[in-house]
Order: C-alpha cells, then structure tokens, then sequence
C-alpha cells in the first residue's frame, strides 16, 4: 500500500492503540498542536521507512519537489514495537534540526531527521518543543 494521508480522526485512532501508548501520545500531540494546530494534523498509513506497514500521526504539509507532486508531513509520531519514533522534517544550517540538537534532546537515539525514545521521560520537551 502506498503511503498516504487518510481519513482517519486523532480521536479513532487514539482508541484503537494499545492503552499503554495512550498518555505518552497524547502529551507529545498536545505539544505539537500548540505548533501546528488541530486541523493540521492527519492519521497518515502504508509503507514506510525500511518496508514496515506503519500509522504515523503528520502535523503540517510539505510539498516534496517530486515528479508525482507528492505531499509529505513536517512532523510525524509514531508508535514503533519497543519505542517511539519522532521525525521532524526540518533543516537549519543544512542540518536536520534532529541531528543539529542531539545532544539537548535527552537520553534519546537520532537519526537524520528521526528521535527514537523507549519513555517519555527520556525526552526533553522543553528542546522539543522548540524544534
């Protein structure tokens, strides 16, 4: 399945993962809808990264510079088998701001523009949140 932003509410999603992912979910969305806000925030499913079949909750729109005109999220979550995922599709100093932030972001592993976590409390929201 291709990727692709979906019909999906926050609300039906939320009730659909398991209760143990549900209060780090929905803290991390309550500080990136103060950024982006509701209406920009879509459930988003299909093939992803590494060739898993994933929902990923995007804030924001991106349009990539790609023969299909494809679109793609500014900022996803998602909810991994033993941790969770943060991308952050930004650049500063041609530098994803993961990587450019990595040592202020807490006990987490980062990717190019990824911050992978196991608990919340890893995290250090305050930098987050300026991201």
């Amino acid at each position: 399945m291709k990727t692709r932003k979906t019909d999906i509410q926050f609300t039906d999603y939320l009730s659909h993962i398991d209760i143990i992912h549900r209060d780090t979910i929905i803290k991390l969305d309550q500080l990136i809808v103060e950024k982006f806000g509701e209406d920009n925030r879509f459930i988003w499913e299909g093939i992803f990264w590494g060739g898993t079949n994933q929902r990923i909750i995007g804030y924001g729109e991106l349009d990539m510079k790609r023969k299909d005109g494809a679109t793609w999220f500014s900022v996803g979550l998602a909810i991994q088998k033993n941790y969770y995922s943060l991308y952050i599709n930004a650049v500063e100093d041609n530098m994803y701001l993961a990587k450019k932030y990595a040592d202020t972001l807490g006990k987490v592993k980062i990717g190019s523009s990824s911050i992978s976590f196991t608990t919340l409390d890893k995290l250090n929201l305050e930098t987050l949140a300026t991201l």
